[in-house]
């Protein structure tokens, strides 16, 4: 019973991810950053950064990083992409995959998550994108520095 137990334990828990401080991961490579408007810090714009968590679930698997609906970079596990974004209300998305088809152990998934974020100037919001226990997209706002 014991046994049960513990694969019970460890099924559930190795099926999310963690979170990574955006301090610690590594900034997204150049060659998976979108040309976009929100790459110039302004006097009126406030930082978005949005970090990927890190973790077996997903790990083969590109996640697209999208701004108010437009593709703004494409994250691998412990990345993180840092947007300089105009004040107001925002939504913010991740897709899995990079193109039409998936990339990476996608399988094709199209599953996709938004929340929406208010930007002040000057001032820094944190996004996390992870995976829940059952293998579900998330993104959030997150304390982790």
């Amino acid at each position: 019973m014991r046994s049960l137990l513990i694969i019970a334990v460890l099924a559930v828990t190795a099926c999310s991810t963690t979170p990574v401080p955006s301090s610690l991961a590594r900034d997204v490579t150049a060659d998976n950053l979108a040309s976009s408007p929100y790459a110039t810090p302004g006097d009126d714009r406030g930082t978005v950064i949005v970090t990927r968590d890190n973790g077996f679930v997903g790990s083969g698997c590109v996640m697209r990083v999208l701004m108010n609906g437009t593709p703004v970079a494409l994250l691998n596990t412990r990345e993180s992409v840092t947007l300089h974004v105009p004040a107001g209300e925002h939504i913010v998305g991740t897709l899995r995959g990079s193109g039409e088809s998936g990339a990476g152990l996608c399988g094709g998934s199209r599953d996709s998550t938004e929340v929406s974020v208010t930007v002040e100037p000057g001032v820094t919001k944190r996004l996390r994108i992870g995976f829940g226990s059952h293998a579900d997209t998330e993104i959030g706002v997150t304390t982790t520095q």
